[in-house]
């Protein structure tokens, strides 16, 4: 309930899966449990707390909601920085024997441990778990041991009903709608979900080869690393849609009157079905997002990008529009997550995963390179939209990977095209022509984002504040703007 077990590569030996635990993910952002931006979420997110309780038939809703915000808002407090997690070269994970974890956290990781079957006694197994943000899961231990059971009782509670909230009757779905859409995310109707039906993986292989043209004209690069990142290049892994094997579940018998039992046993069957990866090879292939989500993603540790199908459609995608709209849309969003490869974080792995830092000279000279990105979007004021009011200025050091995948994606969408698709009538003018229309496309897809679930422009008088500091997805209307001017 507190840790989330996982099965993952190794950090070292990244061609291994291993055992993970971690601290479940707060409900949002930690951030919003503190300053302007608790004032502003406070009353809806009790409202939302207790409603949810009064539906479960709680007999004392009000009391309940104080004891989980008090656990939220003390536990965010004690999280680790943004900022810190940025600028990591080492990671702040612990390998432990399954007894050694039990130990030391009889309270978080111990208790998910034995309640996935492990055996916990001394030298009973050889099985190890890799503890992630330890530190943090050590203050998280001592918190639950100063409190009773009944409030940790309802903190459970809390979690079951906050999760299963949009698997219950309406009245559940509206209140966690109302809460999570509309005051978070600032959305006026709740999210409709997308369908996948296109296929994109030519596209992608074109994209890699324009951003190999890429490095191949750093000049800035040294020929050691040139080569190292045009390796890595040639080992990335993309998914695009959907599994070809999609995980199907034939053991299982649902009962159409029972919803949440029938959750809960697929859930526990994906359990299953993760644990038994301890120890063997990583499979680069396994989907782990929805392919109805719109959110794509470059993941360090597999060296690949995963594009989910929802993206497979318009604005993003259309097999029957003319070409150059398919890379201004979605040839920008795959060029952003390619660039992610090679940007301040990516650049530490190589093409098998493995930590593999630049060297000191060159990662100075990707530094003095990446300085006009700071120093660009850093000079952009941010002001609210309901007053007009100043906020401040985007703090471009910890928003520097999502500019320069911005970029990056742009830069490669714009090579892709007039190098790569060779359309059939080679003319300056209409080439000209359609490259311009493709980036009057990647603006359009950039405001379609921005309305989206992920960056509402609506939820700025909630986040602006937290956004400037910390945020830099939810300030794509800068990023936007700097496409447009």
């Amino acid at each position: 309930m507190f840790v989330k077990l996982s099965v993952s590569p190794d950090a070292i030996e990244t061609t291994r899966n291993v055992l993970s635990a971690k601290h479940s993910e707060f409900p949002f952002d930690r951030k919003y449990f503190h300053g302007s931006q608790w004032a502003n979420i406070e009353e809806p997110y009790r409202n939302y707390i207790a409603s949810i309780f009064r539906l479960a038939g709680h007999a004392e809703a009000e009391a309940a909601t104080n004891v989980v915000i008090f656990f939220l808002r003390t536990s965010a407090g004690v999280d680790l920085s943004n900022r810190r997690l940025q600028s990591a070269v080492t990671s702040d994970n612990i390998q432990l024997s399954l007894s050694a974890a039990n130990a030391l956290y009889p309270r978080t990781v111990g208790p998910q441990l034995q309640g996935f079957g492990f055996d916990v006694r001394e030298r009973s197994n050889t099985t190890t778990v890799v503890v992630k943000l330890h530190r943090y899961l050590e203050v998280l231990d001592w918190l639950l041991s100063d409190m009773s059971v009944d409030d940790l009782k309802t903190i459970i509670e809390y979690n079951v009903l906050d999760f299963n909230a949009p698997f219950l009757s309406t009245l559940f779905v509206k209140a966690q709608s109302d809460f999570y859409d509309k005051v978070i995310k600032g959305l006026k109707e709740p999210p409709k979900c997308g369908r996948a039906a296109a296929e994109a993986n030519l596209l992608v292989l074109k994209l890699e080869a324009a951003f190999k043209t890429r490095l191949d004209s750093a000049e800035w690069l040294d020929d050691a690393t040139r080569a190292n990142a045009k390796d890595k290049l040639s080992h990335l892994t993309h998914l695009v849609g959907g599994p070809n094997n999609p995980k199907t579940y034939p053991t299982l018998t649902f009962d159409p009157k029972a919803y949440i039992t029938n959750l809960n046993k697929v859930s526990a069957f994906d359990t299953t079905f993760n644990l038994a990866l301890i120890d063997t090879a990583v499979d680069k292939h396994l989907w782990n997002k929805l392919a109805l989500a719109l959110n794509g993603y470059y993941q360090p540790s597999k060296n690949r990008i995963v594009i989910p199908a929802a993206y497979l459609q318009p604005p993003f995608f259309d097999a029957k529009a003319d070409p150059s709209a398919n890379y201004g849309a979605i040839g920008f969003i795959i060029g952003h997550e390619i660039t992610h490869g090679t940007d301040n974080r990516g650049r530490r792995y190589d093409g098998n995963g493995k930590k593999k830092p630049w060297t000191e000279t060159t990662a100075k000279l990707f530094s003095e390179n990446t300085e006009c990105f700071v120093e660009q979007y850093g000079s952009m004021d941010v002001k609210s939209e309901l007053t007009g009011d100043l906020l401040g200025k985007l703090d471009c050091n910890l928003a520097l990977r999502e500019t320069l995948a911005d970029n990056g994606g742009l830069n490669t969408a714009y090579r892709a095209y007039p190098i790569l698709h060779k359309p059939k009538v080679r003319t300056v003018d209409l080439v000209q022509l359609m490259i311009g229309r493709r980036f009057d496309v990647i603006i359009r897809v950039l405001a379609t984002l921005e309305k989206g679930p992920r960056i509402p422009p609506a939820s700025l008088s909630v986040t602006t504040k937290m956004s400037v500091e910390s945020d830099q997805n939810r300030l794509l209307h800068l990023r936007l703007g700097c496409f447009a001017s």
